[in-house]
């Protein structure tokens, strides 16, 4: 895998792990804050009416005592659990040494749980880890005091921590997530080459702007070949023909041997007038031939034709007269 498909794959599973492991944090805690109140209520210590019971306390502070219709009865040691019919609910807290603990008047907190149900009918505060002992009177036997703290208490710091778990991921696992996305988009997004490329780039302009300063253009260095590489360039002109001028008549007396031979000589001359007029009726009609041939042509030394061989206009029928 490349690189940077290597980096946006960590990128985007860190994004999942952060975004379910805030959803899950946050559900488990929410969970956890439903469930506080009944765990810390059946954490309370109780006691039963008509006994004195031993309570320990590990930690100073302070703590209610609920008037509690539960369904939870700890029986107590030597003592059995006895009510007086019309007898209001009350208890008494003292320490080892049999000093009453001061109460206050509280009756703010309450709860309803599969423990019990309660009202808090006062608030003591322990001043010291240690023993103490209760003792309780009451006119039902399923009345039991409770002690112990607010169930709320707790309750709201785990709803907050599992919202900023929940948030938390959502917002880091999602902007991770988002990040990845980023990075493959563009990675999936072509770039032309900078160079070479079909775009205009910076070097394009500077030989753009050199060819404006140089113009007009220089002429371009071509080399010239033929056509046709077997055809010479150059061609083999004939003179142009000319009519001959007239005979130039001579001033010498003509003896009658001489006219006679005149009369042959014109008759000749006529002839050949005649022969001649044909003939420059069929050079009119031919095209001219040359007279001098032109000079050489001058072949590069790539394109020379080969020479001519000797025998090339050999005929068969001379072969076969010399093998006769």
């Amino acid at each position: 895998m490349p690189k940077g498909g290597h980096g946006r794959g960590v990128i985007a599973a860190i994004g999942l792990v952060l975004l379910f492991a805030g959803l899950l944090g946050g559900g488990v805690l929410w969970i956890l804050a439903d469930r506080e109140p009944e765990s810390a209520a059946e954490s309370f210590a109780r006691a039963v009416p008509g006994c004195t019971t031993t309570l320990t306390f590990g930690e100073p502070g302070e703590f209610y005592v609920f008037e509690e219709l539960s369904g939870i009865i700890v029986p107590v040691d030597g003592c059995q659990p006895s009510t007086l019919p019309g007898r209001p609910f009350t208890f008494t807290v003292v320490t080892a040494t049999g000093v009453e603990v001061p109460r206050v008047a509280d009756d703010t907190v309450s709860y309803d749980l599969e423990a019990g149900s309660a009202t808090s009918v006062a608030r003591i505060t322990i001043p010291e880890p240690g023993d103490y002992r209760i003792s309780v009177l009451g006119s039902d036997p399923a009345v039991v005091a409770a002690v112990g703290g607010d169930p709320e208490d707790g309750v709201e710091s785990l709803r907050q921590g599992a919202i900023a778990a929940i948030a938390g991921g959502l917002v880091l696992g999602g902007f991770l997530l988002w990040l990845s996305a980023r990075r493959s988009k563009r990675a999936a997004t072509y770039t032309a080459p900078i160079d070479p490329g079909w775009g205009v780039t910076e070097r394009d302009h500077a030989r753009r702007a050199e060819a404006d300063a140089a113009w007009p253009p220089a002429d371009p260095n071509v080399r010239q070949v033929p056509i046709n590489p077997m055809a010479p360039d150059g061609r083999m002109v004939a003179e142009p023909w000319s009519a001959p001028g007239p005979a130039t008549v001579s001033e010498t007396p003509m003896s009658p041997t001489s006219v006679a031979t005149d009369d042959a000589v014109t008759d000749d001359a006529a002839t050949d007038d005649a022969v001649a007029d044909d003939a420059v009726t069929d050079d009119a009609e031919a095209p001219p031939r040359p007279e001098t041939p032109t000079a050489a042509v001058d072949w590069p030394s790539d394109i020379a034709p080969a020479p001519e061989r000797d025998d090339a206009d050999a005929s068969p029928s001379e072969d076969g007269d010399t093998s006769a």
